[in-house]
């Protein structure tokens, strides 16, 4: 205990007693009490020590997650995707840039809060959706339709999945949202004009059918079967060059007609088909869809 004697402790109580010459402090205070001293002592100094250590540890920690938590927020924001987390309570942790502008509601009336306030007309829908993946374990993705804050609806190709814990348990789920209302929209727009285009074909007063460039039928109407004596389903089989007359179909007229459609153009000619074999004035057009050569025959009845 001799080489403790000059430690800071020692010295102090020297101090303290006033007899820093004359070792009375030796003589005054038992060795193990001493020891004791020493001891305590350096434990203090030591949590002292491991008290800054871990506080400097500690901020050092939140500077890296800080960082990580802003450069995490500048990828989900770098897309025009909403991006989105939820804790396993339904909360939003994250709330990207572009899922703002989709919604229309600012991150602090979303961020910490569940689908109730962000859409409450649609809150139970969503909620059920959100537990049914958490108790699945396993990503899903669909198509759903909510409204933005202005009550204009949106359609997204929605992505949801479990996020999981250290342990392997759910601790929330994450989202992706594609807002594909204009594609939709598109789409719909051409299955109205599909439509009205099938029921002016179907309709027509004249004999309608297209065949590809082999003469199969691809799709006819129901005047061009009244007119050629077949019913639907079985002129659908049959090769449109059967029904021209062997006649015309060697003659030079013929091949002249199919160079020409083959080439794009549009030509008007007379071919006799059966059944009922009566001759028809015919217009024959091409139409080129997706690699696949398209012929349409005109057909009216006199």
């Amino acid at each position: 205990m001799k080489a403790d004697l000059d430690s800071v402790y020692y010295q102090a109580l020297d101090e303290y007693l006033g007899e820093k010459e004359s070792g009375l402090i030796e003589q005054v205070i038992p060795e193990w009490v001493r020891f004791l001293i020493v001891l305590g002592g350096g434990a203090i100094l030591f949590l002292i020590v491991l008290g800054i250590t871990s506080r400097a540890q500690v901020r050092t920690r939140t500077v890296e997650l800080q960082e990580n938590q802003s450069l995490l927020q500048t990828l989900v924001d770098s897309t025009t995707d909403a991006i989105f987390v939820k804790d396993a309570q339904g909360k939003y942790l994250i709330y990207s840039r572009g899922a703002e502008k989709s919604v229309g509601k600012p991150p602090s009336q979303v961020l910490g809060h569940d689908d109730y306030a962000v859409f409450p007309d649609n809150a139970e829908e969503l909620i059920a959706q959100d537990q049914k993946i958490i108790a699945e374990g396993k990503p899903v993705t669909y198509e759903e339709t909510l409204p933005d804050a202005n009550g204009l609806l949106h359609t997204y190709l929605t992505t949801k999945g479990p996020l999981f814990d250290k342990n392997k348990g759910v601790a929330g789920i994450f989202g992706i949202a594609r807002d594909i209302t204009e594609r939709k929209q598109t789409e719909q727009a051409l299955l109205q004009n599909e439509e009205k285009y099938r029921n002016l074909f179907e309709n027509a007063a004249d004999g309608l059918f297209v065949l590809d460039e082999q003469s199969n039928v691809i799709e006819l109407n129901g005047r061009i079967c009244e007119m050629l004596g077949y019913p639907r389903e079985e002129l659908r089989m049959i090769n449109a060059a059967t029904l021209i007359h062997e006649d015309d179909a060697k003659g030079i007229e013929y091949a002249d007609a199919l160079n020409a459609l083959l080439q794009g153009e549009t030509i008007r000619s007379f071919y006799r088909l059966r059944k009922r074999w009566q001759s028809y004035p015919s217009r024959i057009s091409h139409k080129d869809g997706g690699g696949r050569t398209l012929s349409k025959y005109y057909s009216r009845h006199h």
